[in-house]
């Protein structure tokens, strides 16, 4: 039984997150490409999908491979030609990582599956990749990159890590979710360290209100902000909604 956060949601209005929904509108045209880090059984990918249409492209990752079944099946139930999924984790530098075994007939959200970045000789179940190995692989024929949504659950300092080319080549808009409990926690990075790499890379952050964030939050990972998490929305300084915000 798979049974995954947000589906009352999408039950009773037919749209889990729709803040996001709302934000792929501000950030997507007809014709545009966007990645889906973190697509789970696939609800942002298809969103997105739906905005670009049939000249636009979204490739959705997701590394379990349960999960990465239904995901292809709800593209398809959907007609969603104009997404591209593949089952792969990405991160810093190309590899193999083993993922956490889980039980997919427990109830669960295994959305929230957490994997530690290190690499084990002889248990690796699934490949690792970079964004900016994307680049080079033909088969793709990359030649613009306009959002990326980024979840995934503690992987996210590394994904941005392993996509440098990529984000000084596109200046794509990165939608991220932060979570300093666990990002200390799982993989013993500072939250902040996400802040400081965007800022290093010409973008401004803004947060879930749309608001310019001028300050790193001060938050220690502590057993007291467990539970916090939030969104930010990193713009290229030269984008169009960048130059709008103050």
């Amino acid at each position: 039984m798979i049974v995954e956060w947000g589906k009352q949601a999408i039950m009773d209005t037919g749209v889990w997150a729709e803040n996001h929904v709302q934000l792929f509108d501000k950030v997507l045209t007809p014709g545009g490409v966007a990645f889906d880090v973190g697509a789970n059984i696939g609800h942002h990918s298809i969103a997105m999908s739906k905005i670009i249409g049939p000249h636009g492209r979204v490739l959705a990752f997701e590394p379990q491979e349960t999960i990465f079944k239904i995901l292809q099946m709800n593209i398809y139930a959907n007609n969603c030609a104009n997404i591209t999924p593949l089952m792969a984790v990405i991160g810093e530098k190309p590899g193999g990582i083993e993922l956490p075994k889980l039980d997919y007939n427990q109830i669960n959200n295994f959305g929230a599956m957490c994997i530690e970045n290190t690499e084990k000789p002889g248990q690796t179940s699934i490949a690792k990749i970079t964004l900016d190995s994307l680049l080079a692989d033909p088969k793709y024929g990359l030649e613009r990159v306009d959002f990326i949504k980024l979840d995934v659950q503690t992987f996210e300092l590394f994904v941005l890590q392993g996509a440098v080319k990529l984000l000084t080549q596109y200046k794509p808009a990165i939608l991220i979710e932060i979570s300093p409990y666990w990002m200390k926690k799982i993989n013993n990075y500072d939250y902040r360290e996400i802040y400081k790499f965007l800022y290093e890379h010409d973008y401004i952050i803004l947060d879930d209100k749309l608001n310019r964030v001028h300050n790193i939050p001060k938050i220690e990972p502590s057993e007291d902000v467990k539970n916090m998490e939030w969104d930010i929305l990193a713009l290229h300084k030269n984008a169009t909604l960048a130059k709008n915000v103050n």
